[in-house]
């Protein structure tokens, strides 16, 4: 493995784990986790550490909005993406889905909104 893929696979390992917590999150304590994660990126703050909770809280976002739990190859797709490499994602759902989480991994919590088609959405905006 590469030092790239290694890094992607260390960065769905830890979104893994930090997802646990987030799950067990209200939809509040989410948004106030993303507010804090782009008040860091916007302070200059990038480690691992912090992509892996984006990950984890945009992840959360997408299953409480389509109910369905985004496989660990669509997480490692947008860590990709989000390197500056394009990722092969085979299945339709599956690229809405990496798309989905990597706007919400970069964009304000305030402006992101995720929902299912006929419902109101999970994560809503103010």
């Amino acid at each position: 493995m590469s030092a790239p893929d290694e890094d992607v696979a260390w960065l769905v390992n830890r979104a893994d784990e930090l997802g646990q917590g987030v799950a067990r999150m209200t939809v509040d304590e989410i948004r106030s986790l993303s507010r804090s994660l782009l008040d860091g990126r916007q302070r200059g703050e990038q480690s691992r550490e912090i992509f892996a909770s984006a990950l984890a809280a945009s992840r959360e976002a997408v299953r409480r909005a389509t109910g369905r739990w985004p496989a660990p190859a669509v997480i490692a797709a947008v860590a990709t993406a989000l390197a500056g490499v394009v990722p092969a994602v085979p299945a339709r759902m599956d690229r809405q889905t990496a798309l989905a989480i990597a706007l919400y991994g970069t964009a304000s919590p305030e402006r992101v909104f995720i929902c299912r088609r006929g419902t109101k959405g999970a994560h809503a905006t103010r």
